[in-house]
């Protein structure tokens, strides 16, 4: 959202930074009254019955693995694509199906950005099922699991940036 379209009363502010600005969202609780509107609710309501639709067929269906798997999956490609990687979730199901018959082949770097989403994602949920706080070192140790193999050995790796980051929408072409 650009800058000029936040409402007045919105939650926080912009931040100039050469050449692009960045939002500051108000540290919660907001002071401010955060006003719901119909659309507002319209989603909430679908995003409850779509949720209870999911959650009644679990204990009939014995596929919440493969559901959770391909949520998983599908964050951790999202995840990926934020970082400007390119890949489809296609290509993350070819994967786990080449490694399933045996045969393996050169991973794009693009592909391992999804896998170590994954990995970090999946850790990230065990940590927390185990009873582990979500402590400074274990985001870290997820950050360092996100970038293994995937960034230039310069990146700082399991550590906190020093600079601005800005991550930028960019449209794929057409093809």
């Amino acid at each position: 959202m650009r800058a000029e379209d936040l409402p007045p009363d919105a939650p926080g502010h912009y931040q100039q930074s050469h050449p692009h600005p960045y939002y500051i969202p108000e540290k919660l609780p907001l002071s401010s009254r955060v006003e719901i509107d119909e659309d507002l609710t319209a989603t909430i309501s679908d995003a409850t019955f779509q949720l209870g639709r999911i959650d009644g067929i679990s204990p009939t269906v014995d596929f919440s693995p493969v559901l959770y798997t391909s949520l998983l999956r599908l964050e951790a490609v999202e995840t990926a694509e934020i970082e400007g990687a390119d890949v489809e979730m296609d290509e993350v199901y070819a994967y786990y199906t080449r490694q399933k018959s045996g045969s393996s082949g050169r991973v794009s770097r693009d592909l391992q950005e999804v896998l170590n989403a994954e990995r970090a994602l999946s850790d990230g949920f065990d940590a927390i099922k185990q009873g582990e706080s979500i402590s400074v070192e274990l985001l870290k140790s997820l950050h360092e699991t996100l970038l293994d193999g995937v960034r230039n050995e310069g990146d700082v790796v399991g550590e906190w940036r020093d600079d601005d980051v800005h991550i930028q929408y960019i449209t794929k072409p057409v093809s």
